[in-house]
């Protein structure tokens, strides 16, 4: 909405302009003066007045979520979550943009950037501990709003949300296993792929194995009734 805002009187300073250039075409700077109307220089005066009425009263916006960075560490199956605000990008983008209220002045060197920082943080909620890849975590903020806006010129907008986990190797115990593995088949002769089995894999190999033993079992007592 502030942007429209801004957009809408730069429009409109821009038609004033456009317009003064027609009436000023081809002639002397003190001609030119002398032939724009009154009517032409109260637009002039109320697009000026606009357009610094809009300078004062919008205020840059901050969306926190721009900045937030979820990043993961421990291995596929024992991974953790952390939170982290780029703090550096911020600062590049709104240093010169953001200022104190009037009558706050600077205290202790913070600048206003260093002002948001005091008073934001993001935490990871939920489950955080033994994470694998394409689990799901959870994020919130706090954010003291009232304390950040008594302070300096700007809004601060941001939403809670969740992240995919993804980027965590394997355990280097799990390495470990399938390198002797491998060493061990290639030195006996037997197959050199290795394929390590998930849990899935596993359950799903123990039902298949359970329920061929079942059919063998049924097969085997039809049998013995047909020979009694």
């Amino acid at each position: 909405m502030a942007e429209e805002r801004l957009q809408k009187g730069k429009n409109i300073a821009d038609g004033c302009v456009g317009q003064l250039k027609r009436v000023a075409e081809n002639q002397t700077i003190t001609d030119k003066l002398k032939k724009i109307s009154k009517k032409t220089w109260g637009i002039i005066g109320a697009c000026v007045a606009l357009v610094l009425v809009l300078l004062i009263v919008i205020k840059p916006t901050v969306n926190l979520n721009d900045y937030l960075k979820v990043t993961y560490g421990g291995y596929d199956g024992g991974g953790v979550a952390y939170t982290e605000i780029d703090w550096n990008s911020m600062k590049e983008d709104f240093e010169n943009k953001i200022s104190y209220k009037r009558g706050m002045a600077q205290t202790g060197g913070m600048t206003p950037i260093d002002i948001i920082m005091e008073y934001t943080n993001a935490n990871i909620e939920g489950k955080n501990e033994k994470l694998s890849n394409g689990d799901k975590v959870s994020y919130t903020w706090k954010v003291d709003k009232d304390a950040i806006a008594k302070l300096i010129k700007c809004k601060i907008k941001y939403s809670d949300g969740s992240k995919k986990v993804s980027g965590l190797k394997r355990n280097g115990i799990v390495k470990l296993a399938i390198y002797l593995l491998t060493l061990v088949f290639a030195l006996t002769g037997c197959k050199k792929d290795v394929h390590v089995k998930t849990i899935s894999e596993i359950k799903q190999m123990n039902k298949s194995q359970k329920a061929k033993e079942s059919k063998e079992q049924k097969k085997e007592l039809r049998s013995q009734r047909i020979q009694n």
